[in-house]
């Protein structure tokens, strides 16, 4: 028996959507805790420290909170642990997070 068609499958499931709301803006940085999470992919890191060098030249930082994803835990293609996320959300008045390639 010949088909006269072609059966596609799609592999795919369909979007998992969340309602998130975004953070309320600091109206300046002077005399805040800046984070900064690297998720381990390649060039993150120069980006990270390029942004922070420019930040450090533009305010008066009160200090600077550097952290990576540990590359056993998945590296860039998992979320942080939430430890990790508690600390930066513990010490920091903003996290700039980064995703290199």
């Amino acid at each position: 028996m010949t088909r006269d068609y072609i059966e596609v499958m799609d592999p795919t499931s369909p979007p998992r959507v969340a309602e998130a709301k975004a953070a309320s803006r600091l109206d300046d940085l002077d005399g805040r805790v800046i984070g900064f999470l690297w998720n381990r992919k390649p060039n993150g890191d120069l980006l990270l420290a390029r942004i922070e060098e420019r930040l450090i030249q533009r305010f008066n930082l009160k200090d600077i909170v550097r952290r990576a994803k540990l590359a056993s835990a998945g590296g860039g293609s998992w979320p942080a642990p939430a430890e990790l996320l508690d600390e930066l959300a513990a010490r920091c008045d903003l996290v700039v997070n980064a995703v290199g390639d």
